[in-house]
């Protein structure tokens, strides 16, 4: 009986979960300074790191924000911890803990740790965590692309909300007899000791933890003891049955292993994405360098470089061309044709007694003639076979004659019978 009450509290959880309309309130836009306008690009990339251990690119710098990353009000500053060997990258001040920093795609990837729900028995719990994360003024949102909510135990139900207002709610079920019963190994995670929930968009602070009912008795703690919930890299965790069997999970991750994707922006209230009727190549916001794209984010905006450029479009003269002609595969022309690099593309030339296809960049079709050659070609046969023509006509007509002339008789009375060639030979031309 203890067992129904159990799956029935906890499909009622689920329902109630699954009605829960989740909404983001837009926060209130504040009153912007002159630090946050956007500064021109510096002149160089200023890359700065942690002992020469890690490096990166502007507008994050090391230690001192005055003189490498960028001018604001909002921090994109790095701290290095020299207590470990070698020294750790941390956003700020704080003990976010950097693992990348990637300019083309505005993000930066930290670890985080994951939440947990253990018991020794099937009576209470007896460890219990939840994680809060807050980034409410800071360039940062959680990347709702490039992470999910996901949720390891039997029978469990976890929650992920906003730390705000409780504006947002999301939670995530997961049910699971006995182990064996549970999702293969590998498999995706559905809800069989296993669930994934995509994240909203635009959150910068999340709570995760547990429904207060799950911190109850749950018979499935006398064959899963652990239940555990983080917010990670979409790609990063792979569902194992080991997982649910004792508390080796916890211990294997730490907090320094489960990776979350951060997106960033560059504060700017102004709107500076404005449509740039100029020249190719000019920028679209003094922020951003030469051949790069301004875009909008929830924060701000991000800089692009330019499609057939690649670099740090937040530097002067940044964003570099790429050569695609350089490709290791034999870059990105078809066969029968040779490439061209220019500047942010490239051309594809067709190899002699080749032409393009259609509308393509890429293609040449197989071997062809030009249309006057093979007009040439046609008026060589057809004299040729004109000249033919009349040479066997001609021989027809002498034989006709011939014929008519008596040779055939001529011949029968073995008489020498001269050609026309012989008489000339004989009189001399007749002369």
């Amino acid at each position: 009986m203890p067992r129904v009450v159990w799956s029935f509290r906890l499909i009622t959880l689920a329902l109630a979960v699954a009605a829960i309309v989740s909404h983001l309130v837009p926060p209130v836009a504040a009153a912007i300074s002159d630090d946050d306008m956007a500064p021109s690009p510096v002149t160089s990339p200023q890359l700065t790191g942690c002992d020469r251990t890690w490096t990166f690119p502007y507008p994050f710098g090391v230690d001192d924000p005055t003189k490498c990353s960028w001018k604001g009000s909002w921090d994109f500053t790095v701290t290095c911890n020299h207590s470990t060997n070698p020294p750790r990258p941390y956003w700020s001040n704080t003990d976010i803990e950097i693992i990348s920093i990637t300019v083309e795609t505005g993000e930066m990837r930290v670890y985080t740790p994951a939440t947990y729900i253990c018991s020794n028995d099937s009576s209470a719990a007896t460890e219990y965590s939840r994680l809060s994360f807050n980034l409410t003024g800071t360039p940062f949102v959680f990347s709702p692309t490039r992470n999910r909510f996901t949720a390891i135990g039997c029978n469990t139900l976890a929650l992920l909300s906003d730390k705000e207002d409780w504006s947002y709610l999301a939670g995530c079920v997961t049910f699971c007899p006995s182990v064996e019963a549970a999702a293969s190994d590998g498999e995706q995670c559905a809800g069989l000791g296993c669930c994934q929930a995509r994240i909203a968009d635009d959150l910068d602070s999340i709570v995760v933890g547990w429904n207060n009912g799950t911190t109850d008795d749950n018979p499935a703690w006398s064959y899963s003891p652990c239940s555990y919930a983080f917010v990670a890299s979409e790609e990063w965790y792979n569902f194992t049955q080991e997982d649910l069997r004792n508390k080796s999970f916890i211990n294997r991750v730490g907090e320094r292993t489960i990776p979350m994707v951060l997106e960033w922006a560059i504060p700017d209230l102004d709107g500076p994405c404005r449509p740039s009727p100029e020249a190719v190549g000019k920028p679209t916001t003094p922020a951003c360098a030469d051949h790069s794209q301004c875009v909008m984010a929830k924060k701000g905006f991000c800089c692009n470089c330019s499609e057939g450029y690649q670099g740090n479009p937040y530097i002067k003269h940044g964003c570099k061309d790429i050569n695609e002609c350089e490709n290791t595969n034999g870059g990105p022309c078809g066969r029968g044709s040779k490439c061209q690099n220019t500047e942010g593309s490239y051309n594809c030339n067709c190899s002699i007694n080749r032409k393009r296809i259609g509308e393509s960049k890429k293609e040449c079709s197989g071997y062809y003639i030009h249309s006057y050659a093979l007009a040439a070609v046609a008026i060589f046969v057809a004299a040729v076979f004109a000249c033919l023509l009349i040479i066997l006509l001609r021989k027809r007509n002498q034989r006709k004659l011939f014929s008519k002339n008596g040779g055939d008789i001529l011949n029968r009375m073995d008489m020498k019978i001269f050609t026309e060639e012989e008489l000339k030979k004989i009189t001399n031309s007749y002369s």
